[in-house]
């Protein structure tokens, strides 16, 4: 099996790449944000927003450990039909060393972009 680990800053690029993978390698994309967090704000009926989803991260981290998002990913990739896994917005060392102790064979990329390109970025409304 091939886990591959994206981390970097906001707006670097993290899902530019796992959308790559996926399109052109067959990778199965999930989301730390959106695919750990998000359902957690779901079941309490709280709006998903990025401040949202970092107060729940947080909250998650401080109750359950800081490899709790890796280890909900980790439960749905059991659930799904692939050798290939790319795993986009790893945060902490924790949520690596616990795909590692899983996934022998999991590499984590560090994704990076100039300050301006990330800025550029930005949508704002």
């Amino acid at each position: 099996m091939i886990v591959v680990g994206l981390t970097g800053l906001a707006r670097a690029g993290k899902d530019t790449i796992a959308n790559y993978l996926v399109s052109e390698f067959g990778f199965q994309m999930l989301v730390f944000s959106r695919d750990a967090i998000d359902p957690e704000l779901i079941k309490r009926n709280l709006a998903i927003t990025k401040e949202n989803e970092v107060i729940m991260g947080d909250e998650l981290r401080r109750d359950f450990g800081y490899n709790i998002l890796a280890r909900k990913l980790l439960e749905q990739m059991q659930k799904i039909k692939s050798e290939k896994f790319v795993l986009s917005g790893c945060r902490s060392p924790e949520e690596a060393i616990f795909m590692k102790e899983n996934y022998p064979n999991f590499k984590l990329v560090r994704v990076m972009a100039e300050r301006e390109r990330r800025f550029d970025r930005r949508v704002i409304l």
